[in-house]
């Protein structure tokens, strides 16, 4: 898919299997954009507006919404940014209250009352987006969860009690912001360093349970990446999470195919490639481990982005198009072109 400007949507989620799921049957749809806070904040995109939306998105997700050890929901690596800027609201709704002809500047304000401004700002661009997709009548998915399997698995020692109380603040969550369709759960894979989870399966079980009374209505997802699940198959070096025992509590997987193959002129070709001997992360080895797995088919997806990626420092990553990847007589760009605009 080739997209001629600096892209909107970061990826698109692609139906695994053919249309067989029922009109009931809850999930992102065969084309779900997603969005990221990272356009303005990083890249000093102008604001979104709903009227960019390609219409061809059947749904729009929010990447993402991480929850700290306190509890707060935000839209950066910590919960807390959220609360800041809550806090900060609620102050401005009473100066309102008190003094209707008060004007405050949004820049210069946290510097007057000790809030850190690059906080204040993310969190007004982050939530500022959340809303706008919100407002654009399509169901919308929310990436959500704790930043690392270390903090899933502290907050699951006590999943019972935990999970009541992450409820709440979910519940308040979306009160601010009404109409997302589903969560999205990130943040579940090990890194290399971390210690087994005890009792990671039963005690997610209880959690996701939790979540299902609590919200009957909410779509609940998973965030996998596809070379996570075949080394952690093939070379499980920590008990994980059985998808047999978990599935009748999700109602969709959302695997990422971003970075499945490195980026480097062995896979020029294509970088997500469906057989070989060169490497263990193919389409076909992937397809045989979500089987034995026990991940349905009907209700897996694909995550792949729609942008390119320079190998190297050449172009950033906000103003990366497929004309300056491909097209631009570079050697320095040219062997790192599967498509072109022609093909």
């Amino acid at each position: 898919m080739y997209f001629p400007q600096p892209l909107l949507l970061i990826c698109i989620l692609l139906i695994l299997t053919e249309r067989v799921h029922s009109q009931s049957a809850k999930g992102p749809g065969i084309s779900s954009c997603t969005f990221a806070d990272f356009r303005e904040h990083d890249c000093k995109w102008p604001p979104l507006n709903v009227s960019e939306i390609p219409p061809e998105c059947t749904s729009l997700n929010y990447l993402v919404a991480i929850i700290d050890e306190n509890y707060c929901i935000g839209p950066a690596e910590s919960g807390a940014d959220y609360v800041y800027w809550s806090i900060f609201v609620v102050f401005l709704d009473a100066l309102e209250n008190c003094w209707k002809h008060l004007t405050l500047d949004l820049y210069n304000t946290p510097r007057i009352f000790n809030f850190p401004s690059a906080v204040l700002n993310r969190s007004i661009i982050s939530i500022t987006i959340l809303d706008v997709l919100l407002k654009s009548g399509k169901d919308v998915y929310l990436y959500y969860g704790w930043s690392d399997a270390l903090d899933w698995c502290k907050m699951l020692k006590n999943a019972s009690t935990n999970s009541l109380i992450e409820m709440k603040s979910i519940k308040g969550f979306f009160k601010d912001h009404q109409g997302i369709t589903g969560l999205i759960l990130t943040g579940l894979s090990y890194d290399d360093p971390d210690p087994e989870c005890p009792k990671f399966t039963e005690n997610f079980k209880i959690y996701l349970d939790v979540m299902k009374k609590t919200f009957p209505n909410l779509a609940i997802g998973l965030d996998l990446f596809g070379f996570y699940l075949i080394d952690q198959f093939n070379d499980p070096k920590r008990a994980w999470l059985d998808f047999k025992v978990l599935d009748v509590s999700i109602d969709f997987y959302a695997v990422t195919m971003e970075s499945f193959s490195p980026c480097n002129a062995d896979f020029k070709t294509g970088t997500t490639i469906i057989c070989g001997n060169t490497t263990n992360h193919t389409l076909d080895i992937l397809a045989d481990v979500l089987q034995k797995t026990c991940i349905p088919k009907a209700k897996t997806y694909f995550k792949f982005k729609t942008h390119p990626e320079a190998p190297d420092d050449v172009h950033t990553f906000c103003d990366m198009t497929n004309e300056k990847l491909c097209e631009l007589p570079s050697n320095a760009t040219s062997d790192w072109c599967s498509d072109t605009i022609a093909t």
